[in-house]
């Protein structure tokens, strides 16, 4: 099952790797906006709400970096592909500045990418290797605000293979698991060992489901997989 709001924004972060398009952007996710979204009445609930059962939900990357700042700190906008070919925008992510590790915001309005602005939904935070990303909803750190602590939507860890650093790497996601109305399980840690990617190296699956990527092939004349 396809969760728009977990699976597909956890890739933003590889967004460079998945899909460079730089011709696309800002002025594209502007009119896809205008469209009227059928499948929620809100936007905000539908990008954090698991995908309808049985159906599949196609969505594209796109990456803007055409000024100065955005080479260093790029935007990426998400949208989701309906059947007629017509895009709708869900999701714009950019890095923080003055982060020692990557860290995205993720913001339902392209034109609102602050921590405290109203379409904030989530972020992305990597750590200092850079070998695991944690998707977070818009609630607090658990350190200054036990009671609305954020939840985490998605686990990403990726690791080598015979090849070392410069070959294929393998990707492993981790998401919360559904209860028997189809609602996500509320992964809400209160600790720094409690959230998803820690209960899978510790084999505690309750709750949680793993996926990983296609074994990757190393291609040598694009230096690239």
């Amino acid at each position: 099952m396809t969760r728009p709001g977990q699976i597909a924004v956890s890739i933003l972060s590889e967004a460079g790797t998945l899909m460079d398009d730089d011709q696309e952007g800002a002025a594209e996710s502007a009119m896809a906006r205008d469209e009227p979204l059928e499948l929620t009445e809100k936007l905000d609930d539908f990008v954090l709400r698991p995908a309808p059962q049985g159906r599949v939900m196609k969505c594209r990357i796109t990456r803007d970096k055409k000024s100065v700042d955005r080479g260093f700190y790029p935007t990426y906008f998400l949208h989701l592909e309906k059947d007629d070919g017509k895009k709708v925008f869900l999701l714009v992510g950019r890095k923080r500045k003055k982060t020692k590790t990557s860290n995205y915001l993720i913001s339902t309005d392209p034109t609102d990418l602050s921590r405290g602005g109203k379409a904030f939904v989530g972020k992305l935070r990597a750590n200092f290797l850079g070998t695991q990303f944690t998707l977070f909803d818009n609630g607090d750190n658990p350190k200054s605000n036990y009671e609305n602590a954020r939840k985490e939507l998605v686990g990403i860890s990726y690791g080598t293979n015979v090849l070392g650093l410069k070959g294929p790497r393998k990707m492993t996601i981790i998401i919360p698991g559904m209860n028997l109305d189809h609602e996500r399980v509320d992964i809400q840690p209160r600790s720094d060992n409690e959230g998803l990617i820690d209960r899978y190296k510790r084999k505690n699956m309750e709750n949680i489901l793993d996926l990983h990527n296609k074994t990757p092939v190393w291609n040598d004349g694009k230096s690239s997989e």
